[in-house]
């Protein structure tokens, strides 16, 4: 009896409660469930969906919501991709119809629609659910499976590769259902557009080494259809690539044999790269049924090709393909549906499919969101990814990105996270961001844009984003021989968008050389200086 009695005040300790088809892991509750959704096709056809739930929320009231979308043209899985440090967030992994997770045993209902209506649909009916409005198979909402508070009003879906063109769509068809719920989304290095998905700038698909070449074809960017010169396309059905770029004009794809790695490859002086006069295969998705090469490559076709082939998409078919999966032809009209909704675009300095050096595919994803007057911003600050990894705090390399503002030069990557950092911990960072920018209604960009020394340190502060901002937390730190005047914080009450204001640290008095940390928000500028008594001289 006293066992018993210990062991339950343990459970109740942990602040768990005992709900059907849960597992509680290290760090989560994983609850299954099964949602109907006529995304399956039928009345009784139910999508497989996990949650992970915190043991503890984020904030005083509850847990924000992500649903994490993967790329690729694949159905997906449960498995949590995220670190174990997301611990606080309610985080939501469900298949597609038609799919199957060997590693769970468990499918949903339906057939694979390789990302389109059904598809959509599904993601639309998972957004519900987390809001609140459907209920699961055995007629439970998501607050009656979960231990804690579930904040409604602050959804996000993280959309990785590929995943990052279905999570637009599912708001420009169905934004008007969902607007109040959802409330940001984040693109993690998305083919936003058919060219970019079907690589025709690189690199080359096929069994190939090196394979991380750029088509030499590519001469202009353009937030809808990039410039590429398809002049010299070919159609070959007998060759083992059917559609490509013929550089030498002899009719099929030619390659050699690669000393190196045994692999054929169209680099056939062997100098690292291709030129106009060497081949390039150009690569295609597929409906279940046909090839479907990129938009601009299938119109390309129509002058190439006689007699249309029936394993590839003509270019009607094409169209419509593209229609619902290419996120920068959707951005419009998940705006109109959504006014409020707000985007975060992440890239590192490698990308993990794409080759071509000025990362059109992040531009066009910047520009759809901006464009269409929306928040957007480039990465995490670094700010959060601290709060990701504690080790990052030092790090002087981390980018610090303004809102709705475009990097000066795209080839130049100071704007992409370093490569060694993990692609999971930055797309914990964005979610956090996002989540607590939508929970404290911090949509304003500030930026430190000047700092001068003195009798103390003053720095201005100004409001670059497209809303007010009000009672921002700030600071003046400085590290060295300090005497007195080592810490200064204050509240700005007030800072309309495009004004600026001054913080001051007062008197610092100190020897010898000193670092300088000055904060506003999540804004920081490091300097260094020189401490002459009663004097602070910034270098």
């Amino acid at each position: 009896m006293g066992r018993t009695f210990v062991l339950l005040l343990l459970f109740l300790s942990l602040g768990l409660k005992n709900f059907d088809n849960s597992i509680v892991v290290e760090n989560n509750t994983i609850v299954d469930i099964n949602l109907p959704s006529n995304s399956t096709g039928s009345p009784t056809g139910n999508l497989a969906v996990r949650i992970y739930a915190p043991h503890h929320t984020r904030y005083p009231d509850g847990s924000p919501v992500l649903i994490y979308v993967p790329g690729a043209d694949t159905p997906g899985g449960l498995r949590n991709c995220l670190p174990a440090v997301g611990d606080d967030l309610i985080i939501i992994y469900f298949i597609f119809p038609g799919g199957y997770d060997a590693e769970s045993g468990r499918g949903s209902d339906g057939i694979y629609d390789h990302r389109g209506e059904n598809c959509i649909l599904a993601l639309r009916d998972v957004i519900l659910y987390s809001a609140g409005k459907l209920a699961d198979s055995s007629g439970k909402t998501i607050d009656e499976v979960l231990h804690v508070p579930v904040l409604h009003n602050n959804i996000g879906l993280l959309g990785a590769s590929n995943g990052g063109n279905i999570v637009v769509a599912v708001s420009a068809l169905y934004g008007n259902e969902l607007k109040g719920y959802l409330r940001y989304i984040v693109q993690w290095e998305s083919p936003v557009s058919s060219q970019i998905a079907t690589v025709d700038l690189g690199p080359i698909r096929f069994n190939c080494a090196p394979n991380n070449f750029v088509n030499p074809r590519y001469t202009a960017y353009n937030p809808f259809i990039l410039t590429v010169d398809y002049s010299d396309l070919v159609y070959n059905e007998s060759s083992s690539v059917q559609v490509f770029h013929d550089g030498n004009g002899d009719g099929k794809y030619t390659t050699i044999i690669e000393p190196n790695s045994g692999l054929p490859t169209p680099d056939l002086n062997l100098d690292g790269k291709l030129e106009l006069n060497e081949d390039f295969p150009l690569s295609a998705y597929t409906d279940g049924a046909k090839d479907v090469y990129s938009r601009p490559v299938t119109h390309a076709l129509e002058s190439v090709i006689s007699s249309w082939p029936s394993n590839i998409a003509t270019p009607e078919e094409a169209d419509a393909y593209w229609d619902i999966r290419e996120a920068v032809r959707m951005y419009d009209d998940a705006m109109a549906n959504i006014p409020d909704l707000r985007g975060m675009v992440l890239a590192s300095v490698k990308d993990h499919v794409q080759s071509a050096p000025d990362k059109p595919h992040i531009r066009q994803a910047f520009d759809g969101w901006n464009n269409s007057h929306a928040w957007v911003k480039i990465n995490p600050s670094p700010f959060y990814m601290a709060e990701v990894d504690p080790s990052f705090a030092g790090r002087n390399d981390l980018p610090n990105n303004v809102a709705n503002t475009a990097p000066e030069n795209w080839r130049i990557h100071n704007y992409c996270m370093p490569e060694d950092i993990p692609d999971n911990l930055y797309q914990l960072a964005a979610i956090w961001e996002m989540a607590d920018r939508v929970y404290y209604n911090r949509w304003y960009t500030l930026q430190i844009t000047e700092a001068s020394g003195g009798f103390g340190v003053t720095a201005r502060v100004k409001n670059v984003g497209i809303v007010d901002a009000s009672n921002i937390s700030w600071s003046i730190d400085v590290e060295g021989i300090v005497i007195t005047g080592s810490h200064t914080e204050g509240v700005i009450e007030s800072l309309p968008a495009g004004e600026e204001a001054t913080i001051n640290s007062g008197l610092i008095f100190g020897v010898g050389p000193a670092k300088v940390k000055i904060m506003a928000g999540d804004t920081s500028k490091t300097l260094t200086c020189f401490l002459f008594g009663l004097l602070t001289i910034l270098v």
